[in-house]
């Protein structure tokens, strides 16, 4: 169906569940894959019948961590050569308390998790995007971005972030030929 022989695409939060199925879904539209999540080990585990392919990379980044996800950038780019794809999965969810109840380090925490890494994930890749002329960026967010929700507010809110970032980037990386999309998860 879909052809990314030739194409090396990056998957943040490889080692999840939604990152898995991902990746698996690149590899067998014949993508050379970038792999990045904080769990190395479990990275190894998951993909070791991969390994011993010269299009794999395992990479490890604090996505929430200016500096850990420049290095890693640099490291995937003088490994890899380029990234034609960045699809931003790491994130995550967790219900929470109301709005006025919410404590600081939990809004924090939800918006460096899934805005945050985006926002850096893309710094760190945009410019050999621009470089070369052509990317795509594809990052997940979810329905619950849309609206507000009850004991869900830094969630919702980190989503819709994500939203946003992501038609600011598709406005801004047009003139580039650079692609910009969302995809929203059920929840």
């Amino acid at each position: 169906m879909f052809n990314f022989d030739n194409q090396i695409v990056l998957v943040t939060g490889a080692a999840g569940n939604l990152g898995f199925a991902v990746a698996q879904a690149f590899r067998t539209a014949w993508a050379g894959l970038v792999l990045v999540d904080r769990a190395r080990e479990r990275l190894a585990e998951l993909y070791a019948d991969w390994l011993s392919a010269d299009d794999i990379w395992l990479a490890t980044a604090d996505l929430t961590d200016e500096k850990s996800v420049a290095d890693m950038a640099a490291t995937v780019l003088a490994e890899a050569g380029r990234v034609d794809v960045l699809v931003n999965v790491a994130g995550g969810f967790s219900m929470g308390t109301a709005v006025h109840e919410t404590e600081l380090a939990t809004w924090e925490f939800m918006l460096n998790l899934n805005a945050k890494s985006v926002l850096l994930t893309s710094k760190a890749f945009v410019p050999q995007m621009i470089a070369r002329g052509e990317g795509k960026i594809v990052s997940v967010a979810a329905r619950a971005g849309l609206e507000g929700k009850a004991k869900m507010g830094a969630y919702t809110v980190s989503k819709a972030a994500v939203i946003r970032l992501t038609e600011s980037l598709a406005d801004e990386l047009k003139e580039h030929s650079i692609n910009v999309n969302c995809i929203l998860r059920a929840r």
